[in-house]
């Protein structure tokens, strides 16, 4: 579920919380079951709620299951890119210790290139290395926000549940009652204000 979906699931469960009161309340003048139907509205939305729960549970964690394999492969390639460019850099400083034996042979002008080609190709070797693993530290730096965003949303989405399910067993039948009638006595006010 993304979370434009969960967020109108939500307001819409909290507009309908607001108003069971409201229509058990009329429901009761007009001769309807009273406090029964409201039993039996708190049961529907404990079904609801349920369904919900079992259906978005799975998919959130397989999903993050899936996640955590990816960055755990990520940085096993980025650990393997490291390591490949340690051994060329080895490769590399052992062929520059061979070729001190080859430049003593030619001496002069050849001494002077071999030396630039040895530089030039440390340079380039240091530059690979440093441009993968900036690489890889990007890389996982991104998947590191991206991991603790998603957690932040996921948090933010149990807090509100949490909320939710606190108030509605705090909520006594009494204070139901009273929210109801200030609603309609504003409700009143209001309307005798447009008139």
């Amino acid at each position: 579920m993304d979370r434009h979906k969960v967020i109108l699931l939500l307001a819409v469960c909290v507009l309908w919380l607001f108003s069971a009161p409201a229509a058990a309340a009329a429901s009761e003048e007009a001769g309807g079951w009273g406090w029964w139907e409201t039993v039996g509205r708190w049961f529907n939305l404990a079904v609801l709620f349920g369904v919900i729960f079992y259906a978005v549970r799975l998919p959130a964690r397989e999903y993050f299951k899936k996640r955590r394999a990816e960055i755990q492969r990520e940085m096993r390639e980025a650990e393997e890119a490291r390591q490949e460019a340690d051994r060329r850099m080895a490769e590399i400083e052992a062929r520059m210790q061979n070729l001190g034996v080859e430049l003593e042979a030619l001496r002069g002008q050849s001494d002077q290139e071999a030396q630039a080609e040895r530089e030039r190709i440390l340079v380039q070797a240091q530059q690979e290395a440093e441009r993968i693993l900036a690489g890889a530290a990007r890389e996982i730096d991104g998947l590191g926000r991206s991991v603790r965003k998603e957690l932040k949303e996921y948090a933010a989405h149990l807090a509100v549940r949490l909320a939710e399910e606190r108030i509605r067993g705090e909520l006594s039948e009494s204070d139901e009652r009273r929210l109801a009638e200030r609603f309609f006595s504003d409700l009143s006010s209001k309307s005798g204000r447009l008139s």
